[in-house]
């Protein structure tokens, strides 16, 4: 079965403790109380949360070890992931309830729900939820135990090229190798710590798609996509927003945001903005993707088709003989296309390349070279 994860980065024992007691996850953001200026990280944040769907499995990384937090509750099309309050774009359009309040382990400010860190205000807008159904919650492995199954790879995932990094989406390779090895092991994650003063509010609000963004191409021209992070968490939060169908996930894939798909390298690697591993059809036992959409807020151009191209070449160097009997697309996703700067393109696998504009018309390669 296709698995997909998530892969989240702590620094303490008693933050990991406080999520395994009450299953759930909330990332550190700074509060947005207007929209989000251009060069913002909010919106990179929030695009990893959008790729979490119900049953993905919650993997906690610290001090060298990987501890298991159980499956995603929420939806099954659509971002799983709550709004908590009203410091968020997406908070106050919901007009959401404050349910999760950490001002208690940091120093309070005279706003409910956000306080301070290192002096500098903090919130957490957005939150995960999560149940343990397999009843492996608290088991965990040493990191290398993964390391060295997937190190013999030879390419990165999203895991081993995680640095610098809060958290990251796991291909379904990666995540069924890692929910192997916890079934198999004996350790387990345990604290004295008691949170039981930090209590959950009733009242939670799940991301629905009549929220945010609701036509890219109105919202483009109105100005009020912001950039690029902003349209891939748009988009990984309600694939429904691309009008073409065949860039939508199938209901069983694991989608991935930010994929290495590159040789290592010491300073960034390139990355894919998405990523789809098919259920039915899995690539290398799922640790390749047979879709990868590249995103761009901009009209795109000759730059997007190299790009593309280098993904595509590296795939190849992967799969060896086999690449030509696999089928792998490759879709570049713009408001609209300088096909004068297109056709200067090489004719490199211009067989799987696609141009798609936001209004879903779509071009193959292979028609303008």
């Amino acid at each position: 079965m296709a698995e997909g994860g998530l892969f989240i980065t702590l620094y303490d024992n008693d933050s990991l403790e406080l999520y395994l007691q009450k299953n759930l996850y909330s990332f550190l953001m700074k509060p947005q109380f207007g929209i989000p200026s251009a060069h913002s990280r909010h919106f990179h944040a929030l695009a990893d949360y959008s790729c979490i769907r119900e049953g993905t499995h919650i993997f906690f990384f610290s001090k060298r070890r990987i501890i298991y937090g159980g499956q995603a509750i929420g939806h099954q099309s659509l971002g799983s992931f709550y709004l908590n309050g009203t410091h968020s774009p997406l908070g106050r359009e919901a007009k959401a309830e404050l349910f999760w309040d950490e001002s208690s382990r940091y120093e309070p400010t005279s706003h409910k729900g956000i306080f301070l860190v290192e002096e500098i205000e903090k919130c957490q807008p957005y939150v995960l939820i999560f149940k343990d159904y397999l009843e492996l919650k608290r088991k965990m492995i040493c990191t290398d135990e993964l390391y060295f199954i997937i190190g013999k790879l030879g390419f990165p995932l999203p895991s081993n090229s995680i640095q610098n990094m809060g958290f990251c989406t796991m291909t379904p390779g990666e995540t069924v190798v890692l929910m192997n090895l916890l079934r198999q092991s004996k350790e387990i994650f345990i604290s004295n710590k008691d949170f039981s003063g930090i209590t959950i509010g009733e009242n939670k609000t799940l991301f629905n798609k009549n929220l945010g963004i609701k036509d890219l191409a109105y919202d483009y021209k109105k100005g009020s996509i912001l950039n690029e992070a902003h349209l891939e968490a748009s988009l990984l939060a309600n694939p429904g927003l691309f009008k073409n169908e065949l860039l939508r996930p199938e209901k069983k894939d694991v989608i991935c945001r930010q994929v290495p798909i590159s040789p290592f390298k010491s300073y960034q690697m390139d990355r894919s903005d998405i990523c789809y591993y098919r259920h039915d059809n899995p690539i290398k036992e799922g640790t390749l993707p047979n879709i990868i959409i590249e995103l761009k807020n901009k009209i795109a151009g000759i730059d997007s088709i190299i790009q593309t191209q280098k993904y595509l070449r590296w795939i190849k160097q992967i799969l060896d003989n086999s690449f030509v009997k696999i089928d792998i697309k490759a879709f570049i996703f713009a408001p609209s296309f300088s096909l004068t700067s297109v056709k200067r393109a090489t004719s490199e696998f211009k067989d799987r390349i696609y141009l798609v504009s936001f209004s879903g018309d779509i071009l193959s390669l292979d028609d303008l070279i």
